[in-house]
């Protein structure tokens, strides 16, 4: 599969300013070498869409980052799963642990919505892979990059010194709020974003863009947008 550069990819109806601000290059890099750790987290749902996306990581990751997989994956294709990523995948692994992929059946009604509901647990199932990342994996880090394993990039990722209390995301593909496949922050405001995702979705039908919004709004976190490019690959 064929990857563009950032400046041949198209528009896609951005603003003239927003396009202007992508084409930018990167702030420099901070004079500290900085410890970047990329989680690759979600539903693996063929080996195609892994080949894709680790070739993608593969390709756009920083050079000194690490990497910790927590996924599900159907029990048939766990084996190739493993050797696909280690196939593709030359950062620093710190922890890679495949799940079996099961049909648990929803824990809320979702307002009698057969598809909301269906939707609501796979993102409570994603929410509770993050939780899985053990204590250790984030003392190796500094800067955290939450990433949907289904999710291809096509632009490098943009890992910045961040503080506390801030995170980057997408500007592209968020449904009118805030995109929830990719996000760049200090690792302490991932652990907290990731304990209060897990914590409202075991207790309420909401997920995805609005449920960022809401948890960011409630952790007070400020927000900016990364020039990383991302899109979602189907199976």
């Amino acid at each position: 599969m064929e990857t563009y550069s950032v400046e041949a990819l198209p528009r896609l109806g951005m603003p003239e300013w927003l396009h202007l601000w992508s084409m930018r290059a990167s702030p420099p890099a901070p004079k500290a070498s900085l410890r970047v750790m990329i989680v690759a987290f979600g539903l693996v749902r063929s080996l195609p869409m892994l080949e894709t996306t680790l070739t993608s990581l593969t390709r756009f990751a920083p050079a000194n980052a690490t990497l910790s997989v927590r996924a599900d994956v159907p029990k048939p294709i766990i084996e190739e799963a493993y050797a696909c990523l280690r196939r593709h995948v030359t950062l620093r692994t710190l922890d890679t642990i495949f799940f079996e992929a099961r049909e648990a059946p929803p824990i809320h009604a979702c307002n009698s919505s057969a598809r909301r509901a269906i939707e609501h647990r796979n993102e409570r199932e994603a929410a509770y892979l993050l939780k899985s990342v053990d204590d250790d994996e984030w003392a190796e880090a500094d800067v955290a990059v939450l990433w949907r394993i289904d999710t291809q990039l096509v632009s490098p990722i943009e890992a910045l010194a961040l503080p506390v209390g801030r995170v980057l995301v997408p500007y592209l593909q968020n449904g009118g709020l805030l995109n929830d496949r990719y996000l760049v922050a200090h690792t302490e405001t991932a652990q907290r974003l990731i304990d209060a995702r897990a914590q409202l979705l075991e207790n309420e039908c909401v997920y995805g863009e609005p449920a960022l919004v809401r948890l960011l709004r409630e952790l007070e976190a400020r927000v900016g947008f990364t020039r990383t490019r991302i899109v979602r690959v189907r199976g």
